[in-house]
């Protein structure tokens, strides 16, 4: 019975170290064959819907490496094919009543008046040397694009013909078609069908704000503008004149093509120093003239630049 008995125990401990070193064996096994396998690699994922914000992007120049050598010399620009202006720039001084004068040739003084110069003496205006007047006849708003008159236009015209002026008109435009110009060369000359006048009818176009209705008057329609209102204003028997400053010919107002007619530019020194002949020459916008309670716009008349 004891032999039996330490038998048994024998035999039970031998299989428990049997079960024991295969559990062990086993596990040695997973651990190496852990360490043996390869790391994972993360996939690189593409959002299809979405470019590199840099692939497009515009260079400053060209690789030098691969752009074509150019060995033609670059072109001149001319500017416009203008008449020359006539004048030096140290022709003009100052006259003992304010105005600028000039002995290199004749050059009449003047104004150019709207609604916010309020009323105004024509007497004293007058007596102070000037001699002729420009007058705003009515003005598109740069939003809506209204047509509105000048509130003073026509007490401004019975004044300044009362007082022995020679008398101008311009219009304030903000046209965007030339269908608009033609409406506004229309309304002035429904405005001054009772006026004798000495002067021409003026076409004064003016960017405002890139913000505005005008915005979208590139260099091409802008020419047509000018052309579609003058053209209406000599067909009625008139004589047209584009207003301008050397900014605006300079970006938008191409010279060449609006040549036909006489300019009037916006130049605010005593140095007549613009490369072109103008016929009219608003030289400060804000002069002081009798009989003026306000600033105005002074104006010289160069009338032997006719064509």
């Amino acid at each position: 019975m004891v032999m039996n008995n330490k038998l048994h125990i024998d035999l039970r401990l031998f299989a428990g170290i049997l079960v024991l070193t295969l559990v062990l064996g086993l596990a040695l096994g997973v651990l190496i064959a852990l360490e043996l396998r390869p790391e994972p690699t993360t996939p690189t994922v593409t959002n299809p819907t979405e470019a590199d914000p840099t692939e497009n992007a515009p260079t400053d120049t060209a690789p030098t490496d691969t752009a074509p050598t150019d060995t033609t010399p670059p072109e001149t620009s001319t500017g416009p094919t203008l008449p020359p202006n006539p004048f030096d720039s140290d022709d003009f001084t100052y006259g003992e009543n304010g105005y600028l004068t000039t002995d290199a040739g004749v050059a009449i003084p003047g104004i150019d008046v709207s609604e916010h110069q309020q009323h105004i003496d024509w007497e004293q205006v007058k007596a102070s040397g000037i001699e002729f007047v420009m007058i705003r006849v009515g003005w598109r708003g740069q939003t809506q694009g209204l047509i509105t008159e000048d509130t003073l236009a026509q007490e401004y015209y019975a004044g300044a013909k009362a007082a022995g002026l020679k008398i101008g008109a311009y219009f304030f435009s903000q046209a965007i078609s030339p269908e608009e110009a033609i409406d506004e060369a229309e309304y002035m000359l429904e405005m001054i069908r009772d006026w004798e006048v000495d002067m021409p009818l003026v076409y004064d176009w003016e960017p405002i704000s890139p913000t505005d209705r005008t915005a979208v008057v590139d260099s091409a329609l802008l020419t047509q503008c000018v052309r579609s209102f003058c053209d209406t204003v000599d067909d009625a028997g008139y004589r047209p004149m584009v207003y301008f400053n050397s900014f605006l010919a300079d970006t938008l107002l191409q010279l060449d093509d609006v040549k036909d007619y006489p300019f009037w530019l916006a130049l605010y020194t005593h140095e007549m120093d613009y490369p072109h002949a103008v016929e009219m020459w608003q030289y400060s916008c804000t002069g002081q003239v009798p009989g003026i309670a306000l600033p105005v716009d002074l104006d010289l008349w160069f009338p032997e630049s006719q064509s």
